[in-house]
């Protein structure tokens, strides 16, 4: 149960297994390599039930849950069974066939998309590149499902990686979270561990991105 991952509502987080990008600072990368999902869906629908009347939303992270084959039958399943509550979907953009979709079927009520760098930078950083990422972005500026985008600040972005970002991707759009780097087990394994970024480093990332946001929200400083 989670107070912060579903904009201004309380909301169950579901994390599904596998992910097709390497990012260094993740904090979920015991998923990668995870072929299957650990808990029964049943479960978690029970979960959903006892504690529906406290609940707004069920929010679907990872891992990557676009290249789950459970994804849309979970999404069907919430939708059938619990009318009342609204589903939000994290993903870093690379299933633009299937987000199209969500979105066309109105299946889903929020998307948060994570931007990782800019695109000539996001092999370095994810280990791929795909243009579905940047039609994934369009998509979701065409306001037609409440959206945001999302950065975290690796210690390898710099304030031209921003500018860059904004104007490749985020440029018109709604909200731009940044996210502080929090160095993890991960992180350290491939020994590219950074400091968190001080809050003067975060201002000027923030002051940059204000320029293709209409909201630039901070998280973790």
């Amino acid at each position: 149960m989670s107070l912060i991952d579903y904009p201004g509502g309380v909301s169950c987080v579901v994390f599904l297994a596998g992910c097709n990008m390497r990012c260094h600072y993740c904090h979920n990368s015991k998923l990668f390599h995870t072929k299957e999902n650990k808990i029964p869906f049943d479960e978690v629908k029970e979960y959903l039930k006892a504690n529906e009347k406290m609940l707004d939303a069920i929010v679907i992270s990872g891992g990557e849950p676009t290249i789950n084959p459970t994804l849309i039958d979970i999404i069907y399943e919430v939708r059938k069974n619990f009318l009342n509550l609204k589903i939000k979907l994290d993903t870093n953009g690379v299933n633009f066939p299937l987000l199209e979709r969500l979105v066309n079927e109105k299946l889903i009520d929020y998307v948060a998309m994570d931007i990782k760098s800019p695109a000539y930078k996001y092999r370095a950083f994810t280990g791929i590149w795909d243009v579905n990422i940047l039609n994934s972005a369009n998509l979701l500026k065409e306001n037609r499902v409440p959206y945001m985008f999302r950065t975290t600040l690796s210690p390898f972005l710099t304030k031209t990686d921003i500018f860059g970002m904004g104007m490749e991707f985020i440029e018109g759009a709604e909200t731009w979270q940044l996210q502080q780097f929090i160095p993890n087990e991960y992180s350290s394994s491939h020994k590219i561990v950074g400091l968190p970024r001080t809050k003067k480093d975060i201002d000027e990332f923030a002051e940059i991105a204000s320029r293709f946001a209409k909201n630039v929200l901070v998280k973790g400083l």
